[in-house]
């Protein structure tokens, strides 16, 4: 709980921590690089391939792209927002292909993309790491084989649906590196959410264990509100679930609707009323 007290010098192990959420149609990525006798600084990646320069953005659209002839990946996220798709479900979130794959199967199957896509991740962000710490590729390589990686995904997920995402996170990172299998972590987005709230206000805590708390999270398209408990304050910080989660329907999506609504609305008579401008308009809209 000391994590972000001014002043608070990390005194362990060095070590880097990579944290992935794959959304509902973005995903982001953060990294904490724990350096003995430093402060923390959390990062998020905020540059990816196909992004206008300074443009910063750190929400990843989850779109893949193949090659029809090789069936190998051809791009990813920003840089596969050009041309067509269509939307293929896969558990947790949808990823787009393109329409001829999908018809015809292409040999292109949920597991083969999610692993693409994690790749496609850790690979970026290694890239952002390098590029903005000093003798990064040093630290990258030395680091490596004991990263530690962290998943959050949606509260609803099931015991066979948080299978499926440590079985490609596996395939996608853990292969790779064989020592990170004993480091690859899920939780799910509440108890991230809750974990990084407290640290983030540790006063807000009750000086007893037992105490209780609700936490409110807007996501995409749901937002649910949970009541948690604390099991212990120290050593480590110990919640669990007071009750169960409940969902309302609302969030970012559909204040994107409703600015959509109001931009084509506002500027029907105008030269800019044509669907590219207004998708444009979206697009700038989606990355504030």
């Amino acid at each position: 709980m000391d994590l972000f007290k001014e002043g608070w010098l990390y005194q362990g192990e060095e070590r880097l921590i990579i944290s992935i959420n794959i959304g509902l149609t973005h995903s982001i990525v953060s990294y904490v690089h724990f350096f003995p006798n430093s402060s923390v600084d959390i990062r998020v990646v905020s540059r990816w391939p196909g992004q206008s320069a300074g443009e910063g953005d750190s929400r990843v659209p989850n779109i893949l792209i193949y090659n029809l002839t090789t069936r190998k990946l051809d791009r990813c996220g920003a840089e596969a927002l050009d041309g067509e798709h269509e939307y293929l479900s896969y558990p947790f979130n949808l990823i787009r292909l393109r329409p001829d794959l999908i018809m015809n199967n292409g040999g292109i199957s949920p597991e083969r993309a999610y692993v693409d896509f994690i790749k496609y991740l850790v690979d970026n962000t290694q890239r952002y790491f390098e590029a903005i710490t000093p003798d990064g590729s040093t630290f990258w390589s030395r680091l490596c084989p004991g990263i530690e990686v962290i998943f959050t995904i949606p509260d609803s997920c099931d015991s066979s649906q948080q299978a499926f995402i440590r079985m490609v996170a596996a395939m996608a990172v853990l292969a790779e590196t064989p020592r990170m299998g004993a480091v690859l972590k899920i939780i799910t987005e509440g108890e991230a959410s809750a974990y990084y709230a407290l640290a983030q206000r540790p006063s807000q805590l009750r000086s007893s264990n037992g105490g209780t708390f609700a936490l409110v999270d807007a996501g995409e398209a749901l937002v649910g509100i949970t009541g948690y408990r604390v099991r212990s304050l120290g050593p480590r910080l110990e919640i669990e679930d007071a009750c169960s989660r409940e969902y309302v329907q609302a969030g970012a999506l559909y204040v994107d609707n409703a600015a959509y609504d109001m931009l084509r609305s506002k500027l029907a008579t105008s030269i800019f009323s044509g669907e590219e401008y207004l998708e444009e308009m979206m697009n700038s809209f989606k990355t504030k």
